[in-house]
């Protein structure tokens, strides 16, 4: 008699890819499990690039070349095995509600929950974060440098000035807030999605 185990794959595995993908990003699969499997995992998933029968060295190696290339590669794993990965990346994701440790340790971000879905919508969250920082970096140095040159040439008064920089820190303050406003993809809906989010990310 002969036993055969297999990985289930994750319901939002499919999905969370795809969402990557339409992010611009590229997504390989680095496993130390065997080529069958993989390539079986890999097919479930759409998943063009994997790797197969890896050692936690062999992960690592992979991600830090992909570094040298200039990729910013971001690494997410859930045991011990991706424990060196993770640090090799430059964003290292530990996730699953049962990850090592050691994992959780070497990471820079963990995530509590299983739901891969939630890794496509922290890049999306922290890319609308980023263009919100840049926003309003231009906007205070572009109001603080009017209102000085003004004020030096005389075409400005004081009050005015202090007016303006009050203002523009009020307006950044409203469009920062926008950050908590951020709409998440899902099939549960946007507002448990935004949820999701918020309670699995630490």
């Amino acid at each position: 008699m002969g036993l055969a185990l297999n990985d289930t794959l994750r319901p939002s595995a499919e999905e969370a890819v795809a969402a990557l993908r339409g992010l611009g990003c590229h997504v390989a699969m680095l496993t130390g499990d065997a080529e069958s499997v993989a390539r079986n995992v890999a097919l479930g998933m759409n998943l063009e690039e994997y790797h197969s029968e890896m050692l936690p060295q062999d992960k690592q190696v992979w991600v830090e070349e992909s570094e040298r290339k200039g990729s910013r590669s971001l690494m997410l794993g859930d045991g011990i095995n991706d424990a060196n990965a993770l640090l090799a990346a430059s964003v290292g994701v530990s996730m699953g509600e049962g990850c090592m440790a050691l994992a959780a340790r070497a990471a820079d971000v963990c995530v509590v929950s299983a739901d891969l879905r939630l890794l496509p919508q922290s890049v999306a969250l922290c890319r609308f974060a980023r263009r919100l920082v840049r926003l309003n970096l231009t906007l205070v140095a572009t109001v603080k440098a009017a209102s000085i040159i003004g004020a030096l040439l005389g075409k400005l008064p004081l009050w005015l000035a202090v007016l303006a920089d009050l203002g523009s820190l009020l307006l950044v303050l409203f469009i920062g807030g926008q950050a908590l406003r951020y709409k998440c993809w899902g099939d549960a809906g946007t507002s448990r999605a935004n949820a999701n989010l918020g309670e699995g990310i630490v």
